[in-house]
């Protein structure tokens, strides 16, 4: 059993029988992880949003804004915003797919891909703060139990395993 500095007791038995407090406590890390991280962002001029989109084009070496919608899981109105942003700034260049130029790709600029590393110099060390205590076997269970979750959510294959490995 693990507690805190407060003394409350950290073995699961808070919240127990109430389905709905372990996804209160998923959005509480979520949020509040967003918004520390905020403005390490800043420091280098970019918001979560960008984060967001900047990281999954980095990971899939460019993309249609179809799969940066669905890896960010982030509303279309928003992302076209988000996007217009990243372009002005000079970080990101829009252009056609090959094959279907109908389809826009987005991919990194020289730029973007500075800002990007520092971004991850500072999400690396924010991470390491909030990892602090978890042993590798802690990790192994909460992402185990974390693709899990995200398997009951996503019920295409094809979809799901795109998640999972984040790539196509």
């Amino acid at each position: 059993m693990v507690s805190t500095r407060g003394g409350d007791r950290l073995d699961g038995s808070i919240g127990r029988g109430f389905d709905e407090y372990l996804f209160y406590l998923v959005t509480q890390i979520h949020n509040r992880r967003a918004r520390d991280f905020a403005p390490l962002l800043e420091a280098v001029g970019l918001t979560i949003p960008h984060w967001r989109a900047l990281s999954t084009i980095n990971r899939l070496e460019g993309c249609s804004m179809n799969e940066l919608a669905e890896f960010t899981t982030t509303d279309r109105t928003t992302l076209t915003r988000t996007m217009d942003q990243l372009v002005e700034m000079g970080l990101v260049e829009r252009g056609a797919t090959p094959g279907d130029r109908r389809l826009v790709r987005v991919v990194l600029t020289k730029a973007g891909t500075e800002r990007f590393a520092a971004a991850v110099e500072r999400l690396n060390a924010h991470n390491r703060r909030l990892l602090d205590g978890l042993s590798e076997d802690d990790l192994a269970q909460l992402r185990s139990l974390m693709q899990r979750l995200l398997r009951n959510i996503i019920t295409d294959d094809d979809v799901f395993r795109q998640a999972l490995h984040f790539q196509r």
